[in-house]
């Protein structure tokens, strides 16, 4: 039996992850980002306040859902069912949606001067810290879009 208050909360929470990310960009703290303002000290206020639940959250609905798919098919049907779900967008995601947002961050942050085709070598190429504000290959991105499916 589906539990809509697990999907209702999953909904909610990756909705406010939309302005919570967007806000990111006015930190007063000197983190890297794809694109940084002028830091905004009641904007940055209420991403601190927000940042220690969204990741637990998230966990926590994933931890439910994978209790609740585990009723329902065996340990082996769920792995393949997953491998399915997450590879293909994955892949998609580091293919066509990360290297045009690392080039933006790329020419933001350091200067590229290059056109978005000549940035995915240095997409495949530029391992550092791996959030992408530095026009480098972006694991993150990838697996943040991986949790909201």
């Amino acid at each position: 039996m589906r539990k809509y208050y697990v999907d209702n909360i999953r909904w909610i929470i990756i909705l406010l992850l939309v302005p919570y990310h967007a806000a990111m960009a006015w930190n007063v703290w000197g983190e890297p980002n794809y694109i940084y303002f002028k830091g905004n000290k009641i904007i940055s206020s209420i991403v601190v306040f927000f940042s220690p639940y969204f990741m637990p959250l998230m966990f926590s609905i994933a931890g439910i859902s994978t209790r609740f798919a585990l009723q329902k098919r065996t340990i082996g049907q769920y792995v393949l069912e997953r491998t399915k779900k997450l590879l293909i967008p994955f892949i998609f995601g580091t293919a066509l949606i990360m290297p045009p947002i690392a080039y933006i961050a790329d020419k933001f942050n350091c200067g590229y001067q290059g056109n978005l085709f000549q940035h995915y070598a240095v997409f495949f190429t530029h391992f550092t810290d791996l959030t992408g504000a530095d026009g480098g290959f972006c694991v993150w991105g990838n697996i943040a879009m991986l949790q909201d499916l």
